[in-house]
């Protein structure tokens, strides 16, 4: 008997720990359930819909008894379940009444047993819901269901309702068209201010713009969660956490510039200064701080920022500035409305006007508020200004006689040493004219020596930027020459000598380099270095550098006829060409020359090395840009130093018909 008693008692507990089933009669249009549903812990997030749903943890769930669903600063997930009864015909909505909840998911049972999921909250964008709102919205089937609820909320209280179909698609179309004209007013705001600033040019006017544009945005990320309709895919999280430290560093600005703090409070001036600082090095530090870290200095920081705003404001007012006053009441009726919104967090209680955050209602009053005090700040300065604008002019006034009687007696004096300075600076002016043509002059003869020593592009380059970039080029071809056996020949020859026939000889390769359009690089020695297609490109680049080695073999042959017959000592010349890259660029910085590199130049050097003196060597490169215009002859595969085996071709001579 004992023992069936107290098995009657354990089933009796079981049954009163279910939660009663919430009916829906269809009486109203809304119906709210938070006190009604039953509260699971999830401390990791692990928990499945098989578990929470089991007999095992019915006992682990606990009545809410809140109106509001509230969990503090957690980062705990949370179920909540309830039983609905649906015996109308009424088409329900869930409503979990909270834009900023990253995780919500409906769980329940159809009527084949099946679990059904339907995923929100912010983590999904938008346009993936199953009903478009920034709240977390589910339809609910009819008959009788036991729903379970997964949230994680982080601070975020919400309500819980249920909804008619047909009244919450009223209600949201309400809600939607006050947040427009609640956007379109802060904008105008905004807008207003911002046209005020380029009219009058007042920087405050635009401090206040910004203001009031980060108002607007706390509303919509912050508050309120509409921010959602503009971008769907939106992190609220990150909005939710960052927006109010930069709200707080501008809030606190303007009201500095505002009050004129500096001016009536100078003492406090700097201990504002540093609270500023602090709030912007903590909008730094907040990215390298836990989530419920940030949000709960975010908590404080703000109530200190309105505390703060609210005493500067009595302060500077006690000081002379009645602006002041008007500036603290304003910030007292927003913490009245904070109160408010903290009150409604808790309580469901008061409701939200115009399905407006207590919150954003206070934003739009302050909003007006302080645009009313800015139009009267100016209007007070503006008498104080006139009031010392006319003690001005009494003072200027007296001034002005005093300093008309000293102007006359300076003007006779004035007029003498201006003509005296008249008479010096002729003379100086014909001295600097000298001076500038001189200038002009050599200006002219260092400009002709820099395009003598560098390309005209490089020049110009050099003389605007003070540098010249390097440049790849992809396809010019290198021609160098050597005299063979130069220093062996050239030993018995006096200096003077050597040096007239080196110039000679290599001012007639200038004239060919010109007349060919090849760009000359330099002489190291008797060697001598041109590029075909550089510093401007050349699609004739391999023909303009075979028929200018032709031509200085020419001139060679000639030279060194009449040598020869005057009994005087000439060279025979090696003359090699390759096609390729190189990069061109000015090297150094005292004396700099215009140098080009790469494995084009080096190629280019084999083949004049194993070249024949009197002969055009070049390479298989070149011989495939110009075998249609001259007439080569194939010398196979010739191993040179570091390049193995390269294809080698004489150019004989031009076709008879070209």
């Amino acid at each position: 008997m004992l023992r069936t008693l107290i098995l009657l008692s354990i089933l009796t507990g079981a049954c009163f720990l279910q939660a009663q089933p919430v009916v829906w009669t269809g009486a109203g249009n809304r119906l709210d359930i938070g006190e009604q549903v039953r509260i699971l812990e999830d401390p990791e997030g692990l928990f499945s819909i098989e578990q929470v749903s089991s007999d095992s943890f019915t006992e682990k769930y606990t009545p809410s008894k809140q109106p509001i669903l509230n969990f503090g600063f957690t980062e705990k997930y949370h179920w909540f379940r309830f039983t609905l009864e649906n015996k109308t015909s009424d088409d329900l909505w869930l409503e979990v009444a909270n834009a900023y909840l990253p995780v919500t998911d409906l769980y329940y049972q159809d009527d084949s047993g099946n679990w059904q999921l339907y995923n929100a909250g912010y983590q999904v964008p938008l346009d993936q819901k199953l009903i478009k709102h920034h709240f977390q919205l589910f339809p609910l089937p009819s008959g009788k269901h036991t729903f379970y609820v997964r949230v994680l909320s982080y601070i975020n209280p919400f309500p819980v309702y249920l909804w008619k179909k047909q009244a919450y698609e009223i209600k949201a179309q309400k809600q939607k068209l006050i947040y427009g004209f609640y956007t379109g007013f802060m904008l105008f705001v905004v807008l207003n201010n911002i046209f005020l600033f380029f009219s009058l040019r007042k920087f405050i006017y635009l401090h206040y713009g910004g203001l009031v544009f980060v108002y607007l945005a706390i509303s919509a990320a912050v508050m309120d969660g509409y921010i959602l309709y503009l971008f769907p895919q939106v992190n609220m999280i990150i909005w939710y956490s960052n927006l109010p430290i930069f709200n707080m560093v501008v809030a606190l600005s303007y009201c500095i510039t505002f009050l004129e703090v500096k001016r009536f409070l100078p003492r406090l001036y700097r201990y504002v200064q540093a609270l500023l600082g602090l709030y912007a090095a903590y909008f730094i530090l907040h990215f390298f701080l836990p989530l419920l870290t940030v949000l709960q200095i975010n908590t404080l920081g703000a109530t200190i920022v309105l505390f703060t705003m609210g005493f500067l404001g009595i302060r500077v007012g006690m000081n002379g500035n009645r602006i002041g006053y008007y500036f603290a009441s304003a910030y007292i009726i927003f913490f009245v409305f904070n109160i408010l919104e903290a009150t409604y967090n808790f309580t469901g209680r008061p409701q939200y006007i115009f399905e407006l955050s207590h919150v954003s209602i206070a934003i739009v009053l302050e909003a007006l508020l302080l645009s009313y005090l800015l139009t009267k700040r100016f209007e007070w300065e503006k008498d104080e200004i006139e009031q010392a604008r006319k003690q001005a002019q009494h003072k200027l006034l007296q001034k002005t006689l005093e300093n008309e009687r000293f102007v006359m007696e300076q003007n006779q004096v004035l007029e003498q040493k201006v003509e005296e300075r008249t008479g010096q600076l002729q003379q100086a002016n014909q001295e600097l004219n000298t001076m500038l043509k001189t200038v002009e002059e050599e200006r002219e003869k260092a400009e002709t020596l820099l395009l003598n020593i560098l390309p005209a592009a490089t020049a110009r380059e050099l003389k605007e930027t003070g540098h010249a970039q390097p440049r790849t080029y992809e396809q010019v071809t290198v021609l160098l020459t050597d005299f063979k056996d130069f220093t062996e020949s050239t030993a018995d020859i006096p200096p003077e000598q050597l040096v007239h026939d080196l110039d000679y000889c290599f001012s007639a390769f200038d004239r060919i380099m010109q007349q060919n359009g090849l760009e000359k690089i330099k002489t190291i020695g008797d060697a001598y270095l041109a590029v075909s297609g550089l510093p401007a490109p050349s699609p004739t680049h391999a023909l303009n550098a075979v028929r200018a080695a032709m031509e200085i073999r020419s001139f060679i042959q000639d030279w060194k006829s009449r040598q020869i017959k005057a009994g005087l000592e000439a060279w025979d010349v090696r003359i090699g060409l390759h096609s390729g890259p190189v990069v061109a660029g000015v090297v150094g910085t005292h004396k700099f020359a215009y140098d080009i590199w790469g494995d084009t130049v080096n190629t280019a050097a084999r083949m004049e090395s194993s070249g024949t003196p009197g002969k055009v060597n070049i390479s298989a490169n070149t011989y495939e840009l110009v075998k249609n215009d001259f007439i080569c002859t194939p010398r196979g595969k010739i191993n040179v130093k570091g390049k193995g085996a390269l294809e080698m071709y004489w150019v004989e001579s031009t076709p008879a018909n070209s």
